[in-house]
């Protein structure tokens, strides 16, 4: 089942995702405990993230960072997902060994690799991933996962790397990785969406979005009126 939330408009959906990020950024963490944020790209969390930034908030030395999704492309690139959250990193305070990167200077099926590891290493630390953020595209795709083979590519890995449909090279997280998610939360604004968040939550094994989450814990639709189906 998919919680569905409908707000304003896309500021106050903006709102609504720093308010939840700060919350979890500045939760305490137990003596050794290490939690990661799951973020991902596009207008909407970027917005969010602006307004984490602004506020000043600093995580706390267990407190990691991850991406759902990154394309193949040179950091200093604007394609380039972690350089356009960068600026949250550094406000938040988190050194560059909290944020697992992808390496995107890597050939796809290497970057996916070490992305697996770094992410595998975590989880043997006793990592947990409260909250995680994911887009939902007018094509039904989420992070990198564009269709059903990309969603079923590397079973049972973490992260994956796939062919979008741009022809860009990416690495994404993989279903496995989601599951282990506690608290997913798709962030979906305009009209353009409002086609996909209907068939997510009334046929969701149509899309790759919906497969993708297909065993996930807890799954909530963030939506503002515009994309509201």
């Amino acid at each position: 089942m998919i919680t569905v939330t409908v707000l304003e408009n896309d500021a106050a959906l903006a709102d609504r995702a720093a308010q939840c990020l700060v919350h979890e950024i500045l939760k305490p963490l137990l003596p050794g405990e290490h939690r990661a944020l799951m973020l991902s790209g596009g207008s909407t969390p970027l917005a969010a993230y602006a307004k984490v930034a602004a506020q000043g908030v600093t995580a706390a030395p267990g407190q990691h960072f991850f991406l759902s999704d990154e394309r193949r492309e040179p950091f200093d690139s604007p394609k380039n997902n972690f350089n356009n959250i960068q600026p949250l990193f550094t406000a938040v305070g988190s050194p560059s060994e909290r944020c697992l990167r992808v390496q995107t200077h890597l050939a796809a099926p290497l970057a996916a690799a070490a992305y697996h590891e770094a992410l595998t290493d975590f989880f043997a630390q006793g990592g947990r991933i409260p909250v995680g953020l994911l887009g939902l595209g007018a094509d039904g795709h989420t992070a990198s996962l564009f269709n059903a083979g990309d969603v079923g590519r590397d079973s049972g890995r973490v992260a994956t790397w796939v062919t979008r449909p741009d022809g860009m090279e990416g690495i994404s997280v993989t279903p496995a990785l989601l599951a282990r998610v506690d608290r997913l939360i798709f962030l979906v604004a305009g009209a353009g969406k409002r086609e996909m968040a209907g068939r997510l939550l009334r046929e969701p094994a149509s899309i790759a979005a919906g497969l993708a989450v297909a065993n996930c814990p807890k799954v909530e639709l963030w939506l503002d009126q515009a994309a509201a189906p």
